[in-house]
């Protein structure tokens, strides 16, 4: 189910995790209509319309208030997921400090005031007590209690105030297409339906090692939306909040250390000024040809 590749299962698969989603778009005062007639007959590689091009640097930052990215939150830091899954060596005193530094102060606070169950519980709601989940339990509590009983959580600090921001994506289901995917989990994570997603403009690619040492591989396919009001679903256990931002929002929001998101939502934001551009020069046109 990682690769699509036959003849292993997850677990064996030696290619880095891979998950897929949707980075979607709006652009104010440019209808979707218009850019799906600006992409007829091509095929676009975002790649060529490169950022640091630097004789079109100073015109991009006209369209800062006008593209707007949808971001998700998490609910909950994934350090503070994998910790309470037990995905560390209770004896790394160095990983588990990297570990908490990434979760948020109150998450830090909620390890070292409450019991696990209660921890574990909370987090995986009805699901947390299921048999799939009953091995990890067993052992993620004993590396916990360990760690709490002698004292070796008492010093650990959090930086941060609020989980991680990024784009919808998730791991493909079996028999799952990629694009399958990227859509069904953009649906359940923003609750979004009306979107327009662009076949003819390349995936997108991030390749990165996580702070957990383990290579990942995040497949994005470009859409755009035109639907002002974003309502996530109160009852998702796994997304805190949602928005439409702008660039500057943007990286202001996306932790430092994710520096290969960075550079994608950099390089759509500039791919986006120029074709807003290449539209608005179009429309100018046909507007004076009619005089």
């Amino acid at each position: 189910m990682n690769c699509g590749k036959s003849g292993h299962n997850s677990k064996l698969c030696s290619e880095p995790i891979i998950s897929c989603g949707i980075i979607c778009f709006k652009i104010d005062n440019i209808g979707l209509h218009k850019i799906e007639k600006f992409l007829f007959n091509k095929y676009i590689t975002i790649e060529d319309y490169n950022y640091n091009n630097l004789d079109y640097i100073n015109k991009v930052d006209f369209h800062k208030s006008n593209i707007k990215f949808l971001l998700i939150q998490r609910k909950h830091s994934l350090s503070y997921i994998e910790f309470l899954r037990g995905r560390y060596d209770e004896n790394d005193n160095i990983k588990v400090k990297d570990m908490f530094e990434l979760m948020t102060k109150f998450e830090v606070n909620q390890i070292k005031t409450l019991e696990f169950d209660t921890l574990w519980d909370e987090l995986w709601k009805e699901t947390a007590r299921s048999k799939t989940f009953l091995k990890e339990l067993n052992v993620s509590k004993v590396k916990f209690n360990y760690l709490k009983t002698n004292n070796l959580l008492d010093n650990l600090v959090s930086k941060y105030d609020t989980p991680e921001w990024g784009f919808p994506k998730g791991r493909r289901n079996k028999y799952e297409t990629n694009v399958e995917c990227a859509n069904r989990e953009f649906i359940e994570e923003s609750n979004l339906t009306k979107y327009m997603y662009y076949d003819r403009i390349n995936l997108i690619e991030e390749n990165f090692t996580g702070t957990d040492l383990v290579n990942y591989k995040h497949i994005y396919y470009l859409a755009g939306s035109e639907v002002d009001e974003l309502n996530y679903s109160k009852d998702n256990y796994e997304i805190g909040n949602i928005g439409w931002f702008t660039l500057d929002q943007v990286l202001k929001l996306i932790r430092p250390y994710n520096k290969s998101k960075i550079d994608i939502i950099n390089q759509i934001y500039f791919f986006l000024s120029v074709i807003t551009d290449k539209i608005n020069i179009k429309q100018k046109e046909i507007i004076l040809n009619k005089y």
